[in-house]
């Protein structure tokens, strides 16, 4: 199974999503560790903790502007990794996703 994650919480100082996201990761890559776990950030992601070791940072970056990313850049970047489902959250996905997805409101 491969699954996609919007990683962009895992940033900076982690607080409620950030701090779920992570032990999300953690959970189902102890759980499961032969998935693959495709982390898509907007940004280059800092070193994770080992929990998290076995995911995949993706390339397809657009720094300045989350939205715009998201929309635009990423999209296409999970049309190129093929994941089975993606996991976006943050509240917010793309409006156009070509493979089902889930996202979190809190």
């Amino acid at each position: 199974m491969r699954i996609g994650f919007d990683s962009t919480p895992l940033f900076g100082q982690r607080a409620g999503v950030g701090n779920y996201t992570g032990n999300l990761l953690a959970g189902l890559a102890q759980i499961h560790p032969d998935w693959d776990y495709l982390l898509y950030s907007n940004k280059p992601l800092p070193v994770l903790e080992d929990g998290l070791r076995g995911t995949t940072a993706v390339s397809g970056y657009l720094p300045r502007s989350r939205w715009l990313w998201m929309q635009f850049m990423l999209p296409r970047v999970i049309r190129q990794n093929r994941p089975d489902i993606c996991h976006f959250p943050n509240n917010s996905a793309p409006l156009r996703v070509d493979v089902p997805y889930i996202v979190t409101i809190h």
